[in-house]
C-alpha cells in the first residue's frame, strides 16, 4: 500500500524490497507502448519524480501500462507519439502549462482520452475541470487510484 501527497512532500510507502526495482520510471521502456492492449495505458505527468514514480508504481501494479512525463509540454510529445488512454496529471507543474490547461488541450485533441486530475493543494468541483474530467485529491491510495483510472478507461462517450 502506498500513499502520495506533494503538499506535505510526505510519502509512505509499504513495498517488499524485492519490488522496488520494478517501480523505476526507466524500466517502462522496455514495453512496446505501441502494441498495449486499448484502454490499459495510463500517462502520468506529475513534476516531483518520487510522486510520479509512486503513481506509476501503482498502476503497474494495478495491470497498466504506464508511460510518464515531468510536464506538460513532454506529456503533448508523449501523446502524439503512443496510444494513450487515460492522463493522470497533477495541477501545478512548471512550465507554461499547468495541469488544467493540459487537460483542456488533451480533450481538445484527443477527445478519446479520458483525463483525471489530481492536486494536494488545492480541491476542485466539478465545475471547475475541463468536461468530462474527474479529480482526485491527494494524498491518494493505491486502490482509488486503480479503480478511478479503470472507471474512466472504461467509459466510451
Amino acid at each position: 500500500m502506498a500513499w502520495a501527497s506533494s503538499q506535505a512532500k510526505l510519502l509512505i510507502s509499504i513495498n517488499p524490497p524485492e519490488r522496488v526495482g520494478k517501480l523505476s520510471a526507466r524500466n517502462f521502456g522496455e514495453v512496446d507502448l505501441t502494441k498495449s492492449p486499448e484502454g490499459r495505458t495510463v500517462l502520468v505527468v506529475e513534476d516531483e519524480p518520487f510522486v510520479r514514480m509512486i503513481a506509476a508504481g501503482m498502476l503497474q501494479e494495478g495491470g497498466f501500462r504506464v508511460v510518464e512525463a515531468p510536464d506538460a509540454t513532454e506529456a503533448l510529445d508523449l501523446l502524439e507519439r503512443h496510444q494513450v488512454a487515460v492522463v493522470f496529471t497533477d495541477i501545478n507543474m512548471p512550465g507554461l502549462i499547468d495541469g488544467l490547461q493540459l487537460a483542456a488541450i488533451v480533450k481538445e485533441r484527443y477527445p478519446h482520452v479520458k483525463v483525471i486530475i489530481t492536486s494536494g493543494r488545492q480541491w476542485l468541483g466539478s465545475d471547475a475541470l475541463p468536461s468530462d474530467s474527474v479529480f482526485l485529491p491527494k494524498p491518494y491510495r493505491s486502490a482509488e487510484l486503480s479503480e478511478l483510472v479503470e472507471r474512466q478507461a472504461s467509459r466510451s462517450d
